[in-house]
């Protein structure tokens, strides 16, 4: 029975909208769900403002691009994180560019940032040695990586903004962190370890 095995377009279109629909309200609720619990204050001004209406919708799009619930509540820390600090209403553009840049990281990238945060030199002559071998063994011992991959995934956080390579030094390349990174996370609270190594 063939003909029984084939979907029709108007049975793909109403099942495909339901599921999507569906899909989009629960990642829609549980943010909502989190700017309701209590832990953030909202003036009605501020509700209906452009600033935090932008912010909102561009969380909201991040959320829904999210791969898992890890993710999402990534995401949701960052934008609350951002009313906490005003940076929402105060600083919409520096939001929307941290948002950006945090949903396109994985879950692992974001905890190599803070690890790149907490042990990198901000300058080639700041213990540059010794604080890229802190960041790497961290690294290795917190997602079970051996050193090489270790490197590898530093390199690639470059494409954020937040470090950059200083120079090739013997056989091994060092990291910098950038004024960015300092920016972005005086506004921004995650807590990675909730994170999880996925």
């Amino acid at each position: 029975m063939i003909d029984s095995a084939i979907v029709t377009k108007t049975t793909l279109t109403q099942t495909l909208n339901f599921a999507v629909g569906s899909y989009r309200k629960k990642r829609f609720e549980k943010i909502i769900d989190r700017l309701s619990d209590g832990t953030i204050t909202i003036s009605q001004s501020e509700l209906h403002s452009d600033s935090f209406i932008s912010c909102f919708l561009k969380t909201n799009e991040a959320i829904d691009k999210a791969t898992s619930n890890k993710k999402i509540d990534a995401l949701i820390q960052v934008f609350l994180s951002g009313l906490r600090t005003n940076l929402v209403l105060n600083l919409p553009d520096l939001f929307h560019e941290a948002i950006s840049i945090f949903s396109e990281l994985s879950n692992r990238e974001i905890i190599i940032l803070e690890i790149a945060r907490k042990y990198l030199p901000s300058s080639v002559g700041d213990n540059l040695v010794d604080k890229n071998n802190m960041a790497i063994e961290a690294i290795c011992t917190q997602l079970g990586v051996e050193k090489d991959l270790a490197y590898v995934l530093m390199s690639r956080l470059q494409r954020t903004g937040f470090i950059i390579d200083s120079a090739m030094l013997g056989d091994l390349r060092y990291f910098c962190k950038t004024a960015l990174l300092n920016e972005i996370y005086s506004y921004v609270d995650l807590k990675i370890n909730s994170l999880g190594r996925a």
